[in-house]
């Protein structure tokens, strides 16, 4: 299994996109305490954010509050720091938003990866690492019943799904017009879940929610299956990745890093699971008929193969391990305890263990 090396990421300069979301946050986080410099680009965060209840803006290097799409200081800041690496997270992250907001949807993920990699033409000292995080939900899904693998199809149904197949394309078009030395690397993540996701129409935090204010929780597809996988999994396969690109270009490449098959279980399950370990039960409610007429791919399954072989990546954290530790943090923060010393230490756990 491939480990962090700790002496890479020491003083380095990243630049994170989306710093202020979920993802960007735990990653922010961990670069931090790797040693790194991190310089987060996003928009001014949502007082219930993963970033706002850490007080992330007095532990990383330096905060930007922009759009993506402010192409101008996105390349002031860029030739101002001078990133060695670029983790782009900024986004329209939710499929559901998509149907409500298409133009904020279009904008954000397709016209703002488009702003950073023209942005990185633009430079005369470019970043030697780029990964773009895009979704397993890139690819064309008619529901085959199997894991997708990175020469798949991509595709979508929905315009969020859409907006992360042109990522990927634009991506591969950039390394393949403008950079002859290859500089980016795709990612395709399933369903994360952790600590800290505040976002609304997830089930996590809607479980949450339902928890701390003693209400029902409606779930919206109880029967679809998700590859369900922990937070910090994910960032370790994105930084694993990153490390391996900044000098070795053969690795700027699509890579899914998606869980293994006891991690694939439906909605209502995973539901229930966290239900088992809490005192406290969240009542279900599972609606007989059909009310929400939007639609959400029924199954999404990822292949691993490549970055385990590859990339010498696993999953550290089961699925029961990731629920445990999850309900962990949500419990520490319910109850007022102090959350950035529990999510380092969650940090410190997941990193120096096995």
């Amino acid at each position: 299994m491939k480990k962090i090396n700790y002496d890479f990421w020491k003083n380095k300069k990243v630049l994170v996109t989306g710093h202020t979301g979920f993802k960007g946050g735990w990653a922010s986080l961990v670069l931090t305490y790797l040693g790194s410099k991190v310089v987060g680009y996003s928009l001014k965060p949502n007082r219930n954010s993963l970033y706002t209840k850490l007080k992330l803006k007095n532990k990383i290097y330096k905060s930007f509050y922009f759009d993506i799409n402010d192409k101008k200081n996105l390349k002031k800041i860029l030739l101002n720091e001078k990133p060695d690496l670029i983790l782009h997270f900024a986004a329209q992250p939710l499929v559901l938003e998509s149907y409500k907001n298409p133009i904020k949807t279009i904008k954000s993920n397709i016209f703002g990866t488009f702003n950073i990699l023209q942005t990185i033409t633009e430079l005369k000292k470019k970043p030697r690492s780029v990964i773009i995080v895009t979704s397993d939900k890139c690819y064309e899904n008619k529901n085959l019943n199997r894991k997708f693998n990175e020469n798949d199809k991509l595709g979508g149904n929905d315009l969020y799904s859409a907006s992360k197949a042109c990522c990927e394309i634009l991506s591969s078009a950039y390394n393949n017009s403008f950079f002859k030395s290859r500089l980016i690397a795709t990612v395709r993540a399933g369903n994360v879940i952790g600590g800290g996701d505040f976002a609304e129409n997830r089930i996590v935090p809607d479980y949450y929610n339902s928890y701390k204010n003693n209400k029902s929780l409606k779930i919206r597809n109880p029967k679809h299956i998700r590859p369900w996988q922990y937070v910090l999994d994910v960032v370790n396969g994105y930084l694993i990745l990153a490390e391996k690109l900044f000098d070795n270009k053969k690795y700027a490449q699509s890579w899914n890093f998606g869980p293994e098959n006891s991690n694939l279980i439906d909605v209502q399950k995973l539901i229930k699971k966290f239900n088992i370990i809490n005192q406290k039960k969240v009542n279900i409610v599972i609606p007989t008929k059909k009310s929400y007429k939007k639609k959400e791919e029924k199954k999404i399954l990822l292949s691993n193969t490549k970055s385990k072989k590859l990339l010498k990546w696993r999953i550290k954290k089961n699925l029961d391990e990731m629920i445990n530790d999850t309900n962990q943090w949500y419990m520490n923060y319910i109850n007022n305890e102090n959350i950035y010393n529990f999510s380092v230490k969650q940090i410190k756990n997941y990193f120096n263990g096995n």
